[in-house]
């Protein structure tokens, strides 16, 4: 826990949340890989829907926040071990919020619902056959549904390995977040292509934290319900990603009138 700032430190104070310690730096874990959600400029800034996000959280909240770059597979083991104190990466909402993790692992609520997916193949291929080797993200919801579909799922913590993956053959296709393959696919159209569009396979996203991180969280949350309310999420989700009839539905149900 680090300082939480008035209005929202105010309120947790109220509600007995543990607050932290003036002076430091919160800390947001991110693969940095992941565009438009998360990914390097060209100074080696974190940029995307995801540091719009933490930038705006944090103003908000009156707390001083920064990225940590760190490879998908080192991400939630880092959470664990205290080396930052939340990660915002694309992660999706366990269907099961302990996850099997005993509590470990704590979840704001989401930031964006469940966003439409797609399935990334060879440029010489087409769907995969039933029983083919299909990659999904550790991270991800995907496999249950992959498996649903009567693909064999092959998790990864690195989406460009399974990307590599794809390429070289080794497994049949890739199914992931719609935004994201689609960049991949228009960087390179002579080794990958799109098979099928607007898949629900995944969940919606939000931000992990350790377990005891009560009072992180409650400012996370409120400042989320706050933005929300007045329509920065929806406004960034429209920056952020293309406005087809399935992002723009999903960009739409975002507002408080249109559920939650």
């Amino acid at each position: 826990m680090k300082k939480l700032a008035i209005p929202l430190i105010t309120m947790l104070l109220a509600l007995g949340a543990p607050t932290a310690n003036a002076g430091e730096t919160i800390v947001f874990a991110t693969v940095a890989d992941f565009p438009p959600y998360n990914f390097l400029n060209t100074d080696g800034e974190v940029q995307g829907f995801e540091a719009d996000l933490m930038h705006e959280m944090c103003k908000r909240a009156g707390l001083s926040c920064d990225f940590q770059p760190v490879p998908g597979d080192d991400l939630i083991a880092g959470l664990a071990d205290g080396e930052y104190d939340a990660i915002l990466s694309a992660m999706e909402l366990p269907e099961k919020q302990d996850n099997g993790d005993g509590g470990a692992i704590a979840y704001s609520r989401p930031y964006l619902p469940a966003m439409p997916a797609a399935m990334l193949v060879s440029a010489d291929s087409q769907m995969p056959a039933r029983g083919a080797s299909v990659a999904v993200l550790s991270w991800s919801r995907a496999a249950r549904w992959v498996a649903e579909k009567g693909w064999s799922a092959v998790v990864y913590d690195d989406p460009a390995q399974a990307i590599e993956d794809v390429k070289l053959g080794e497994v049949a296709g890739f199914v992931a977040d719609q935004a994201y393959l689609q960049r991949i696919a228009a960087q390179r159209p002579d080794t990958v292509a799109i098979a099928a569009r607007g898949l629900d396979a995944e969940g919606p996203l939000a931000v992990a934290l350790a377990g005891n991180a009560s009072g992180l969280q409650g400012v996370i949350n409120a400042t989320l319900s706050q933005m929300k309310r007045d329509g920065t999420l929806a406004t960034l989700s429209a920056k952020w990603f293309a406005p087809s009839a399935d992002s723009q539905a999903q960009a739409d149900g975002m507002g408080e009138k249109s559920g939650g």
